[in-house]
C-alpha cells in the first residue's frame, strides 16, 4: 500500500474486531439516585437503557464474558472536591456507601457470586480501584463499557481504558446521559478519539458467535456508498 493510500484515522471494524474472549463487560453506576425517579441524579432515560444491560449482562454470563459492576461512593475523605461540587452529596450522604442512593437500581439484574465489584470515588472507575488489576488477572483486554452517564463516568472511563492499551467499546443503546445531546456527543468523541461505538444487539451477536465478522473489502472497481 502507497503512503498517500494509508488512512489518517480508522474506525469500527478497521480499528479492531471485538473478541469476546478478550472481553469483560463493565456496568457503571447503576444506582438509586441516578436510576430511580425520584432520584437525586436522575437520568431521564436510565430506565430506559436496563432491558439493554439485562440483556448484555445475562449473554455474557450465558457465554463467559465476565461482568464488573461498579458503584459510586463519594463519601469523604475519598469523595474529595465532589463534595465542594455538589454539596447535597455531602449534606444528605448521597451516594455514600450504607445510604439507599448507593445500592443498585432493583430492576437492575444483579450481580452474582463470582463477579466483581469496585466501588470508585471518582468518575472514572480505573482512578484508586483495583478495576485495571481485575481485568489484568482475568486476561482481558477489551472493555464493553454499558450504564451512566454517558458524557462522566461512562467517557471518562473509556478514556481511562484506551490510556491503558485496553480495546474500548460503548455500547449506545445501554448507556444514558442528562440530556440526548451530551450523549450523542459523548458518543461521537469516543468513536472519534478513544474507541468504538456498537449497539446493545451488535455485541450479544458477538458474544453468541464467538468472533465478530471481518469488514468484506469491495472488489476493485466496484462503487460503496
Amino acid at each position: 500500500m502507497a503512503v498517500d493510500d494509508i488512512p489518517k484515522i480508522v474506525f469500527g471494524k478497521e480499528y479492531f474486531l471485538v473478541d469476546p474472549s478478550d472481553a469483560a463487560l463493565i456496568v457503571i453506576d447503576m444506582q438509586n439516585s441516578f436510576i430511580a425517579t425520584d432520584g437525586l441524579f436522575n437520568v431521564p432515560g436510565g430506565q430506559e437503557i436496563i432491558p439493554a444491560i439485562n440483556r448484555l449482562v445475562n449473554g455474557a454470563r450465558e457465554h463467559g464474558v465476565p461482568v464488573i459492576w461498579t458503584q459510586s461512593d463519594h463519601s469523604p475523605p475519598a469523595g474529595g472536591l465532589i463534595l465542594d461540587r455538589s454539596p447535597l452529596v455531602k449534606y444528605r450522604q448521597e451516594l455514600w456507601r450504607g445510604h439507599p442512593s448507593f445500592d443498585l437500581f432493583p430492576d437492575v439484574v444483579q450481580p452474582v457470586q463470582g463477579e466483581s465489584s469496585v466501588t470508585k470515588h471518582k468518575y472514572d472507575a480505573f482512578h484508586g480501584t483495583d478495576l485495571e488489576m481485575i481485568l489484568r488477572n482475568l486476561g482481558k483486554g477489551t472493555i464493553v463499557i454499558t450504564g451512566v452517564t454517558t458524557e462522566c463516568c461512562c467517557e471518562s472511563t473509556a478514556r481511562a481504558g484506551f490510556f491503558r492499551d485496553l480495546k474500548v467499546v460503548v455500547v449506545s443503546d445501554a448507556m444514558a446521559s442528562f440530556t440526548n445531546e451530551m450523549h450523542v456527543q459523548a458518543c461521537d468523541r469516543i468513536d472519534l478519539h478513544f474507541g468504538r461505538v456498537m449497539t446493545s444487539l451488535a455485541i450479544l451477536d458477538v458474544f453468541g458467535s464467538g468472533h465478530e465478522a471481518a469488514m468484506v473489502a469491495a472488489p476493485v472497481g466496484t462503487a460503496t456508498s
